[in-house]
């Protein structure tokens, strides 16, 4: 036998297979040349895909899935490159509430329970802006409400 692609074509000529291109063969010669063997020994991670050091052979398919870190209803942050959950930081889906335990600071490292950044001098850049709504029917203490003319504080 010539080359290893004899092996397919069972030593059959150009003329024998009806092969009009003699191009064909050519490159049969020309790719037996250049590899020693049909495929190279599979090597997981070398030629062979590997995920998480799991190679990517076999059946099936394939399921890549990460356990939530937390417990049900916390939100999902990163927490040193895994997933974290904390107690402290929830969102409860059926009552469309986020629940914040601690310090929320927005534009700023807080210091106190709510900290604002500081406005400015240019338009929509203000720290708090009320939208104008309809007064409640009964006061409630601590309530903060704008009509749209006035502000409202109740006390108590």
């Amino acid at each position: 036998m010539a080359n290893k692609y004899d092996k397919i074509l069972g030593e059959y000529r150009e003329e024998d297979l009806g092969i009009s291109d003699h191009s064909l063969l050519s490159k049969l010669d020309y790719a037996s040349a250049a590899h020693t063997g049909f495929q190279p020994t599979l090597v997981s991670g070398t030629n062979i895909k590997t995920i998480n050091s799991n190679s990517l052979l076999g059946s099936g398919d394939l399921a890549i899935s990460t356990p939530p870190g937390g417990s049900n209803t916390q939100v999902q942050f990163n927490d040193g490159g895994a997933f974290g959950g904390d107690a402290g930081l929830t969102y409860n889906k059926t009552t469309d509430v986020l629940t914040v335990l601690g310090k929320i600071g927005i534009g700023q490292t807080p210091t106190a329970v709510l900290h604002l950044k500081a406005g400015t001098a240019t338009a929509n850049t203000a720290p708090l802006k009320l939208t104008t709504g309809t007064l409640l029917t009964t006061p409630e203490a601590g309530a903060i409400e704008f009509n749209g003319t006035d502000i409202y504080i109740t006390l108590n």
